[in-house]
C-alpha cells in the first residue's frame, strides 16, 4: 500500500493561532486536548502550540496545556479544576467537538463568554446560536479541499500513479466577533 496523507497543517495552524492571540494581547492561554496518542493531528497540534508559545511568549508551562480524557463528567471536572487553579486564564483553544465539556465547566464556574473568557475552536461545528453568542475565534480547516485531494490521491492509486503524496493545507483564523449575527 502506497499511503498518502492529506490533512490541514495542524502544527503550523497552532503556531499561527498563538501568534494571532499574542497580537490580540492575550497572555494566559490554555489548549485543552485529548492525549496525543488519540490521533496524529492531536500530536501535531500540541507540538505546534508548544512551539508557538516558545516562539511568541518565550515560555510554555503546565498552565498552557490541559489533556483531558475519561468520561464526560471526568473531563468537565478536570477543566473546572484547571480553571480554578488558573483563574487568570483568558482564552481556551479546543476542538469544537469537545466544546460541550468546556462550556459546561465555564457555566459551572459562573463565567461569561466572551466577557470573562474567550474561546478559540478548531473547526466550525457550532450552531448558529453558539456562533452568535460565544463569538469565538475559529481555526477553520478546508474540509472540501481535504476531501477532494484525498479522493484524487485514491483515484491515482487505483489507476496507476502509485507515488504517495503528502499535502498539508493551511488553516484560516476567523474572528466571528467581526461578523454580523447569522439567522438560525
Amino acid at each position: 500500500i502506497h499511503a498518502s496523507f492529506i490533512s490541514s497543517n495542524n502544527n503550523e495552524a497552532m503556531i499561527n493561532a498563538v501568534e494571532f492571540l499574542k497580537k490580540n494581547r492575550f497572555c494566559n492561554i490554555v489548549y485543552i486536548t485529548p492525549p496525543s496518542e488519540v490521533a496524529s493531528t492531536t500530536d501535531a497540534r500540541i507540538n505546534g502550540f508548544t512551539h508557538g508559545l516558545l516562539r511568541h511568549y518565550k515560555i510554555a508551562t503546565p498552565q498552557n496545556i490541559l489533556m483531558i480524557d475519561g468520561t464526560p463528567a471526568q473531563q468537565k471536572s478536570t477543566i473546572v479544576k484547571h480553571l480554578k487553579d488558573y483563574p487568570n486564564t483568558e482564552i481556551i483553544i479546543v476542538a469544537s467537538v469537545q466544546r460541550h465539556h468546556v462550556l459546561s465547566a465555564i457555566q459551572e464556574l459562573g463565567l461569561n463568554i466572551p466577557r470573562d473568557i474567550k474561546l478559540m475552536f478548531f473547526d466550525e461545528e457550532l450552531t448558529v446560536t453558539e456562533r452568535n453568542t460565544l463569538k469565538p475565534y475559529i481555526l477553520q480547516q478546508d474540509g472540501y479541499q481535504i476531501g477532494y485531494l484525498a479522493a484524487e490521491a485514491l483515484y491515482n492509486q487505483l489507476y496507476g500513479d502509485l507515488r504517495p503524496v503528502t499535502k498539508l493545507l493551511p488553516v484560516t483564523i476567523i474572528d466571528t466577533s467581526l461578523e454580523h449575527p447569522q439567522q438560525p
